[in-house]
């Protein structure tokens, strides 16, 4: 059963009670399941990053995520979530409920490089729409959509291979041009994690064992990634090879590699990968 308490007594206990009212309201959301993989790996196509913006105190969060979880239904294989805890409503107390610490400093970075400033809120391949990257959850299907018609410039290939006994995971990625590009071009390389069961605030409840999905644990490059092609023509390619161990609780089953190909000069992100860890 799932466990629940009434937030109006949590909130009289943590006194943060301005901080859950500041989202808008919505419709309490299901819990994720899924991820975006490629279906027939040998046919490049075009495929999109949801960076989800997000907090396990913040109670319309939640919503955000059913959200990106319908639209890689709509579009299996073919996209990539991230939800990157960050800001206050990301924060974690010594005693509590709300002791566990989803934050890593890359995705804190990275939210605040593009200014994210309310929660939930999102970027699809950090392309710009009314002169910001940032748009509204209510928005990412339409964008998602748009991104999905565009015939690919890059393609990705992983290779994972994981040591049980160090908890090391060393990561291949291929990156190649499909076209003659112009630019700069870089590889950024995360690793995700779902299925983590902690508590989360949905509406004015909070939800002690609700299922956190595609939580960014950690990076293999960075919060930008580093430069891999200038200028590259048509089927040019580079492979770097990256290591980590993976934090203490994280379920390597439950884990995935995701790389991305930056324009470095428009921002945006040209295509995305991700691959299982084990």
């Amino acid at each position: 059963m799932t466990n629940k308490i009434k937030f109006s007594f949590f909130f009289a206990m943590m006194a943060f009670a301005s901080i859950i009212a500041s989202c808008d309201k919505v419709s309490p959301p299901f819990d994720e399941t899924g991820s975006g993989g490629n279906p027939n790996p040998d046919v490049t196509v075009q495929k999109v990053l949801i960076e989800d913006f997000t907090g396990h105190q913040c109670k319309n969060c939640p919503a955000a995520s059913k959200i990106a979880e319908n639209i890689q239904t709509a579009y299996p294989g073919r996209v990539v979530v991230m939800a990157i805890h960050s800001g206050f409503y990301a924060d974690s107390f010594p005693t509590g409920i709300f002791t566990y610490n989803f934050r890593i400093p890359e995705g804190q970075q990275i939210a605040d490089y593009f200014g994210i400033q309310a929660w939930p809120n999102g970027m699809v391949n950090r392309r710009k729409y009314n002169g910001s990257p940032v748009v509204t959850k209510d928005s990412w299907s339409t964008h998602t959509g748009l991104w999905l018609q565009e015939t690919p410039k890059a393609s990705i290939k992983i290779s994972n291979v994981y040591n049980d006994a160090t908890r090391n995971i060393t990561t291949t990625i291929t990156s190649k041009a499909l076209k003659d590009l112009t630019g700069q071009y870089k590889l950024a390389v995360f690793y995700t994690e779902d299925s983590i069961i902690k508590p989360q605030v949905v509406d004015n409840i909070i939800v002690l064992d609700y299922v956190h999905m595609h939580a960014l644990r950690g990076a293999f490059n960075g919060a930008y990634g580093e430069v891999v092609m200038n200028n590259p023509a048509t089927n040019d390619s580079i492979v770097k090879t990256y290591s980590l161990t993976l934090r203490a609780d994280a379920v390597p089953k439950n884990c995935h590699v995701v790389a991305y190909i930056i324009d470095d000069t428009s921002k945006e992100i040209i295509q995305v990968e991700e691959k299982e860890v084990k």
